[in-house]
């Protein structure tokens, strides 16, 4: 899916339905199809079996992983999700 969205919702750390953290989410686009939100965050995290904070694979990103969301650096996410309000336009494109 590509396009000009504008960013709907943000979130610092919410949960994905994985139970997997996604830094510094931005929603954009949600689909009726799928019930479920297209998105930008950075690579996910989760708790490991110790409590230690586990990032998934920085080889990870380009990669499809889930049903719409663009992963990215979590430095990456960051960036963005500090300059971008909701409201402002977002271009997906290939």
């Amino acid at each position: 899916m590509y396009g000009v969205f504008p960013i709907v919702d943000k979130g610092e750390a919410p949960i994905a339905p994985t139970g997997d953290y996604m830094p510094y989410w931005m929603a954009f686009y949600y689909s009726p199809k799928q019930e479920a939100w297209y998105g930008l965050h950075g690579l996910i995290w989760w708790y490991d079996d110790d409590g230690n904070k586990e990032y998934e694979p920085e080889s990870n990103i380009g990669v499809r992983r889930s049903g719409g969301c663009i992963r990215m650096l979590v430095e990456d996410a960051k960036y963005i999700y500090d300059i971008f309000e909701k409201g402002d336009l977002v271009l997906i494109h290939e």
